[in-house]
């Protein structure tokens, strides 16, 4: 999923990788039903200074893009009186697995969710409750599962490790842009 947002006098493209459970892509009309639920959820924690531009799916196990839609969808979450905080700074994402890692550490997955408000009437660095309560929600779902018309597909990590259950963190953290 490929957004876009006002950063330092221009725009800036930023993305997450969503591994999911399941086969290959059967064809685009399968990807296009997945995309479109992950869109619908994704425009309610992002505000309409961001916009999301493009889906991009992949076949386990490769890195070559096999299907994409392009969106030209703003967000929907409204900030109110709200400051937007710098683009670096991000909503954190965790999730976790039954999963451990060979040395024996339980694996998880993370995803950084940029384009935050922050919620005035607490600490300066408490995502605004709407955004986080919105991805919550959207996370919660991704777990159980989306359907694709055919499959349901469960958020994985890319060693294929499930998600049981995933928490947006109390506070922002701060995520670099590559360069």
């Amino acid at each position: 999923m490929v957004f876009s947002s006002p950063y330092k006098g221009g725009t800036r493209t930023w993305s997450n990788k969503w591994f999911l459970t399941g086969p290959d892509w059967a064809d685009q009309t399968h990807f296009n039903t997945l995309s479109d639920e992950y869109v619908a959820n994704a425009k309610t924690w992002i505000t309409s200074n961001t916009t999301i531009t493009e889906t991009i799916g992949y076949n386990g196990g490769s890195d070559l893009p096999v299907l994409s839609k392009t969106y030209s969808q703003a967000g929907t979450a409204s900030p109110g009186t709200h400051d937007h905080m710098p683009l670096e700074a991000a909503m954190l994402v965790r999730g976790s697995t039954t999963q451990r890692s060979s040395k024996n550490h339980p694996i998880y997955i993370m995803k950084y969710i940029h384009g935050v408000c922050h919620d005035s009437s607490t600490a300066s660095e408490t995502p605004l409750s709407g955004q986080k309560s919105s991805l919550q929600g959207s996370v919660n779902e991704f777990v159980s599962g989306v359907s694709d018309g055919t499959n349901s597909r469960k958020w994985a990590g890319p060693g294929g490790a499930v998600v049981q259950a995933g928490t947006v963190e109390t506070y922002v953290t701060h995520r670099d842009f590559p360069t």
